[in-house]
């Protein structure tokens, strides 16, 4: 497994839930081992398995989250480093 870590802005978290239907997102996708958000900064900790997962489909992962809960968030993402 080659693990690499990435942090990524994250806009449209309004609240814990938000980081929640986050976490469960990304931590679904195949390769994922980690996901760690941080609502005051806006931001997300992620470590994934880099020949299972690319930055681009974890980004469509956090999208798509914002469409899952019970309230509808727009979502969006930008790798930092």
């Amino acid at each position: 497994m080659d693990r690499t870590e990435k942090i990524l802005s994250v806009t449209g978290m309004t609240c814990p839930s938000c980081v929640t239907l986050i976490t469960q997102a990304v931590e679904s996708l195949p390769g994922a081992v980690e996901a760690r958000g941080d609502l005051s900064a806006g931001t997300f900790q992620i470590v994934y398995d880099t020949a299972q997962i690319k930055p681009e489909a974890i980004i469509q992962a956090v999208v798509e989250a914002g469409k899952l809960g019970e309230w509808q968030h727009t979502f969006s993402a930008e790798v930092l480093e």
